[in-house]
């Protein structure tokens, strides 16, 4: 006797119309909320490989319609920066969850209103599941019996009826029906099945290990694994979800919830890649532009700078290169970086006041 509930459609969130630009981000000086904060003007499809361009902002997760979110959560699932989705299909016999950007529902087994979950589905009325409250109690053959269940076998502490017990129990070998599902390191239920935030592992119900449900929905154990979407996951690398305290492997940062690399203010990718209209600087190892020497930043370049030169960022006034002075050249002067103490000189490196001068605007510094 089965009672199948409704069904709830995934709600998608729209997108508002306002402006981005008004919404601070993280991981970014001055700009709306995006992935790794990127530059408002520099997303394009060839600087966003793998997402959408939102309000200027390059969103590989879903988009809430005020920000871009990781898409790895049940309230907000999604990639590619599609419309975030909400992961209810208001069925209390399924666990709803993200993965991959895709709402996923599992089979669980347990209560449900007015009986037990059975293959998905709210049950009442056969051997060993609870009575049903409305028309017949239990099928034919059965009777509602003192501790409204369905018949004289098949609940727990009952013997089995043949080799059958009610869907919250299973047959041992001593032909008695013993509970299953419920908790961690019972036995799983017919068809593999446990209690929601629970996975059925070798024929027990266990949590909390790489590919198996997050314990109490929340926790995972062991390193470079984290909960997301409800199932434990690999985290630190890149692309991948951010491990514990927002850690991430080596030249990573973890940027809205996912370590990334080769976007503006990021760790360099690899050796020293970065995403288009970026440049990786040696000395810190991460994405920049807009500096003198740097790419434009789309089409701006920081104060003081000019973006000419074919997308590239120059002095707007002469540079003054004070003797004595360290690394980095500005528009008024020669300003120093701790640890650098190098002068200025006519061979123009990496580094120095001359190296990071235009080749083509002469000075008393650079020459030419």
């Amino acid at each position: 006797m089965r009672a199948t509930l409704g069904v709830g459609l995934l709600l998608v969130l729209p997108a508002c119309s306002f402006d981005l630009d008004a919404i601070a981000r993280p991981g970014s000086r001055d700009g709306p909320a995006g992935d790794g904060g990127a530059d408002a003007g520099a997303c394009s499809p060839a600087s966003c490989q793998g997402g959408t361009c939102r309000g200027g902002q390059c969103c590989r997760g879903c988009f809430d319609g005020m920000r871009c979110q990781p898409g790895t959560e049940v309230t907000a699932c999604g990639a590619g920066g599609v419309s975030c989705a909400t992961c209810d299909d208001g069925n209390p016999c399924t666990q709803d969850g993200c993965a991959s950007g895709t709402c996923t529902t599992v089979p669980i087994t347990g209560p449900c209103p007015g009986g037990i979950c059975v293959n998905a589905m709210c049950d009442c009325g056969d051997a060993g599941e609870p009575c049903c409250t409305s028309g017949p109690p239990c099928v034919s053959g059965l009777a509602c019996n003192a501790s409204q269940t369905c018949g004289s076998c098949g609940a727990v502490g009952q013997p089995c009826c043949g080799s059958m017990c009610a869907s919250n129990a299973v047959c041992n070998n001593q032909r008695q029906c013993v509970a299953c599902g419920t908790t961690a390191g019972l036995p799983c239920c017919a068809g593999g099945t446990c209690a929601v935030n629970l996975s059925c592992g070798n024929g027990s119900c266990v949590c909390g290990a790489l590919g198996q449900a997050c314990c109490g929905g929340q926790s995972c154990t062991g390193s470079g694994v984290v909960c997301a979407g409800g199932m434990c996951a690999p985290c630190g690398s890149q692309n991948q979800p951010c491990c514990t305290g927002s850690t991430c492997g080596a030249h990573l940062t973890c940027a809205l919830g996912t370590c990334q690399c080769g976007d503006r203010d990021q760790p360099c990718c690899g050796v020293a890649s970065c995403a288009p209209n970026l440049i990786c600087n040696p000395i810190t190892m991460t994405c920049q532009c807009g500096m003198v020497g740097q790419p434009c930043c789309g089409v701006s370049c920081s104060t003081g700078f000019a973006c000419q030169f074919g997308n590239s960022c120059s002095c707007q006034a002469q540079i003054l290169c004070m003797p004595g002075s360290a690394f980095l050249c500005s528009c008024s002067a020669c300003t120093g970086a701790p640890g650098f103490n190098k002068t200025c000189n006519d061979t123009c490196q990496w580094g120095d006041c001359c190296g990071v001068c235009p080749n083509d605007f002469q000075t008393t510094c650079c020459p030419g």
